[in-house]
């Protein structure tokens, strides 16, 4: 079964925020009126536009912005909901195998990748039919998984083996496994540096990093309390660690391995995600149902975006279009917001 947390019960509601949904055409909307409200900073022009219904239990989400395409793993549902970035409107349901935790898109062939709890799975999607067209065995649990586009290579974090196993894109086969920190919980890459970097959730409390030419552990890097969430921005070469149980997000040089910044947010920051376009990270504090704008010049949080959903557990964005992508665990639909690109 796939951790959520222990630290805060999750329980559906169908309800976003103590807002009613209207379900149009398969799809939940509240006027944007009504949506979301902006904190400190005006937000810089965001705003909830649309709340999307999807499956059960939205737990992961992933944007393919070459296709303006948006995948979300739905745990319950053991699907993955198709939704295009140009309608807000889900265009395909899929079958993904059991307990979807994770999910990852290599823009460059246009496959999605999704990690199974259940099954010790992942499942692999063509975007082009909305079609599974491998599954391959990891290790034990796997919970979270990340691309490297240039190289093609998968990375899957498997929860309970504490591991991470090596897929090539281009076989569908395992080519290693790389023993990391305990319980690793999220994964994510900085193509241009071909680095690998995994939270590992509490005790460890640390973040592994993972040559991608040599498939070994590099550096070990001690950052706040249960760090369930990792992004990267090329770009800057930095990584963002969104620390669970401190509430806080760790800021991580990719040139030296070591933690340059600690950012103070709301209650429970899981999710996260990067634009390397405008250098801005947005942050999901799932127990306060909101969203935290940090600006990666002066690593300080520019807005909050209030009522962006129930349980706001995972966050994506398109850099192309601006648009970011929440996905509500306890609301079973997907916010979208946005922002000026």
């Amino acid at each position: 079964m796939v951790r959520l947390t222990s630290r805060a019960a999750i329980v559906g509601t169908g309800l976003i925020s103590g807002l009613a949904l209207a379900v149009v055409g398969g799809r939940a909307v509240v006027p944007a009126s009504a949506a979301g409200s902006t904190g400190q900073g005006g937000g810089g022009g965001i705003k909830v536009t649309a709340f999307i219904r999807v499956g059960g239990r939205p737990i992961a989400v992933a944007a393919n912005p070459g296709t303006n395409t948006v995948y979300v793993a739905n745990n319950a549902s053991k699907t993955v909901s198709v939704i295009r970035g140009r309608t807000n409107k889900v265009i395909a349901t899929i079958r993904a195998g059991t307990q979807p935790a994770g999910v990852a898109v290599n823009p460059r062939t246009n496959r999605i990748y999704v990690a199974c709890n259940v099954g010790s799975a992942v499942s692999v999607i063509s975007g082009r039919t909305n079609k599974v067209i491998a599954t391959i065995r990891a290790g034990a649990q796997p919970g979270a998984v990340a691309v490297n586009p240039r190289t093609n290579l998968i990375y899957v974090a498997n929860n309970v083996s504490n591991t991470v196993s090596v897929i090539s894109g281009r076989t569908n086969k395992v080519t290693a496994t790389i023993a990391v920190g305990s319980f690793p919980f999220a994964v994510a890459v900085n193509p241009r540096t071909n680095r690998i970097y995994v939270a590992n959730d509490s005790p460890d409390d640390t973040v592994s990093v993972i040559s991608g030419r040599t498939n070994k552990v590099t550096a070990t890097i001690s950052v706040g309390s249960a760090p369930e969430g990792v992004a990267v921005n090329p770009r800057t070469n930095l990584i963002y660690v969104a620390d669970d149980a401190s509430e806080a997000v760790s800021v991580i040089s990719g040139r030296t391995n070591k933690t340059i910044a600690t950012i103070a947010l709301g209650r429970r920051s899981v999710g996260i995600a990067v634009n390397p376009r405008t250098n801005v990270i947005y942050v999901t504090n799932y127990v306060s149902n909101t969203l935290s704008v940090i600006s990666g010049r002066t690593n300080k949080v520019t807005a909050t975006i209030r009522r962006v959903g129930s349980f706001p557990r995972a966050v994506a964005v398109n850099p192309l279009t601006g648009a970011i992508y929440i996905a509500n665990l306890a609301g079973h639909t997907v916010s979208v917001l946005t922002s000026p690109t």
